[in-house]
């Protein structure tokens, strides 16, 4: 049973700019319309980039908020149906269930648990994989997944892996992470899915109208180094940068943070010229 519409992703973005857990929601996307992938990034870059009044609509740009955000963008402007489930009984029978009745299923696994990665048995790392179809006498799902080919930015290609596999690295993701939930996305009545410049037009409405007065993430960072800085003798700063520091922050982790943000600006506007055409 493959479903034959989810295909790898035709966008060239690397991981620093449409991470790991947006990218497989955006190949979903695709399978109901080649353009709704780049209007999803579009919209999510606005919420994760942008300080936003809708509490719904803000996120702390990571993976776990990815999926709760996304799950709001899509269920209010894109006419599909985004759930997070917990497979309570039989794992394998809930995505092979859901997968006959063409639902798009989403499953989080943990690398450090998958033979292949370069995280293997070193990091915890989660991940999020699209599950094509299955074959369920040789206890096979068929894939769609970059970590295969050894490098983050190659395409979501297809591939193969065991039930087993699949199970296991999905219970470590959820022991490690706190985290049960499956992603399916549906389009419950069959119906056409919202238009391009309606889900533009949702997007932009939010950014006028909802945008927060101080909606700088990037503008909010700078200022709180600068007021570090500024409470700091010089040697303590000069001690505490030799310790990739700022203050009680890690000096690494505020960069990549900001230039992250740059980068999600970036698809923002991209993705808003490039789909108004």
């Amino acid at each position: 049973m493959i479903i034959n519409s989810l295909k790898p992703n035709r966008d060239s973005y690397g991981i620093d700019e449409i991470n790991c857990f947006e990218k497989p929601v955006g190949i979903v996307l695709d399978s109901y319309d080649q353009k709704l992938s780049g209007v999803f990034y579009m919209f999510i870059k606005c919420c994760n980039t942008y300080q936003l009044e809708p509490p719904e609509y803000c996120s702390n740009i990571n993976n776990f908020d990815t999926m709760i955000l996304a799950e709001t963008i899509i269920n209010n402007n894109f006419n599909l149906h985004f759930q997070r489930v917990i497979p309570h009984d039989d794992f394998h029978g809930f995505i092979e269930d859901n997968i006959k009745k063409y639902n798009r299923v989403l499953v989080p696994i943990n690398l450090k648990e998958l033979y292949y990665a370069h995280e293997y048995k070193t990091i915890d790392w989660p991940h999020l994989l699209v599950i094509k179809g299955f074959d369920h006498d040789k206890k096979l799902y068929n894939i769609l997944d970059y970590t295969q080919q050894n490098y983050d930015d190659a395409a979501y290609t297809p591939f193969v892996m065991e039930y087993d596999t699949l199970l296991r690295t999905y219970r470590s993701y959820c022991d490690t992470f706190n985290s049960k939930d499956i992603t399916v996305i549906s389009n419950i009545q069959n119906e056409t899915p919202s238009s391009i410049p309606d889900i533009i037009e949702q997007c932009l409405s939010l950014f006028d109208s909802k945008l927060s007065s101080n909606p700088h993430f990037l503008f909010n960072t700078m200022e709180l180094i600068l007021e570090t800085i500024e409470s700091q003798e010089k040697d303590e700063i000069k001690k505490s940068m030799k310790q990739d520091k700022i203050g009680s922050f890690k000096f690494s982790v505020i960069c990549r943070f900001m230039a992250n943000e740059v980068k999600g600006k970036n698809v923002f506007f991209t993705e808003l010229i490039n789909n108004s055409r």
